[in-house]
């Protein structure tokens, strides 16, 4: 996520063909047979295991937004009969279908809405309310929609507004007490220890889990930035992106058009109308050939050549044909590979996975 103290007071940049790389990504994994992946059947939800074989039943209502992944807390929120609860990985109810919105576990705990009550609870994996904003004077920070914002605990704290405190946000931990309190216009989430907040006192910077501006950005010139990944953030300087380390020293000059954040090593770059891949030096390791691209997971990356995706691996090799006409997320916005498959959409607006052959394990359903 970009933000800008040139445009109005809390407007995020979300370059279009970088959408998908905004969400930090910490973690790795392998292809992992326990992994359940959701599929949709004439408008139901059910999961497939790795090699294709459905191992939940088709039977829970599909949800707009949400993709219905199993977190790593290993429960999946599905809808059924117009509420949303959660399952585990044998189809079990765990938490009971009573919620008007649900959204993922992150950290143990989950965002959910209920009745009349205008503002979320955060509940545990007992479904037990841990967090009720409304009861604690607290609202929850609002960009547009709930289902826009990036949602739940990350790092061991969550983003909050006091009620009638002129939208002002601050942080709370998990026991709903306040670390750093409501001062901000705007707050990202907390990523390799670092939040990008926005404010009409400092301008533009990084703070730290005290609350503590530990880069002050608007002394450096810079108008825009994104989180931090594998230490690095993208900064904006005279209309042109390069990257800070985390002393907020400029270790890759601006020179790019639009930037992406750094995962695997490698992160994406614009010049012109084309995507490619840049290293941490700074150096073109792919060179800007797409029309777009998405996040290196697993050795391979999606990218678009044509209006058709495809997958490349890190020396640019075309290992899987550009011939899907889009790219799903199944982790954390990661559109590419993860635990083995890819989602992938054909030109009817049906998904399926792949593997990393290109041989479908399910064919597109919807």
């Amino acid at each position: 996520m970009f933000i800008s103290t040139l445009i109005k007071k809390l407007q995020i940049f979300l370059p279009l063909a970088i959408i998908s790389c905004l969400v930090i990504i910490s973690c790795t994994s392998s292809a992992n047979d326990s992994y359940l992946f959701p599929v949709r059947v004439s408008g139901k939800i059910g999961y497939i295991n790795t090699q294709g074989k459905l191992v939940i039943d088709t039977k829970f209502d599909a949800i707009g937004a949400r993709t219905n992944n199993f977190t790593l807390d290993e429960l999946a929120a599905v809808d059924f009969d117009k509420k949303c609860g959660y399952i585990n990985k044998t189809g079990k109810k765990i938490i009971d279908f009573r919620y008007d919105a649900c959204f993922d576990f992150s950290e143990g705990l989950a965002l959910v809405m209920e009745g009349s009550n205008d503002e979320p609870i955060y509940i545990d994996k007992l479904g037990n309310t841990l967090i009720d904003f409304k009861k604690l004077g607290f609202k929850f920070p609002r960009s547009a929609s709930l289902e826009s914002q990036p949602l739940n605990f990350s790092e061991g704290l969550s983003s909050f507004q006091m009620t009638g405190n002129e939208g002002k946000v601050g942080f709370i931990d998990k026991t709903g007490k306040i670390v750093v309190p409501a001062q901000f216009d705007f707050a990202s989430k907390f990523s390799e220890g670092f939040s990008l907040v926005l404010s009409n006192d400092n301008g533009l910077g990084f703070i730290d889990k005290t609350g503590k501006v530990v880069i002050n950005l608007r002394s450096l010139d810079i108008k825009s930035a994104g989180y931090f990944s594998e230490g690095l953030a993208a900064v904006s300087k005279g209309g042109k992106w390069g990257y800070i380390d985390t002393t907020g020293k400029i270790v890759i000059a601006p020179q790019f058009d639009a930037p992406g954040i750094f995962l695997d090593g490698l992160a994406q770059f614009k010049v012109g109308k084309k995507w490619g891949y840049i290293g941490k030096s700074g150096n073109i390791v792919i060179n800007p050939i797409y029309d777009g691209t998405e996040l290196f997971t697993e050795g391979l990356a999606a990218v678009k050549v044509n209006d058709k995706y495809g997958f490349i691996d890190k020396t640019g090799r075309m290992v899987i044909e550009p011939t899907y006409q889009s790219v799903g997320s199944l982790h954390k916005d990661r559109r590419s590979f993860y635990n083995g498959l890819a989602l992938v959409g054909d030109k009817d607006g049906a998904f399926g996975y792949i593997d990393k052959s290109g041989n479908y394990v399910w064919k597109p359903t919807k």
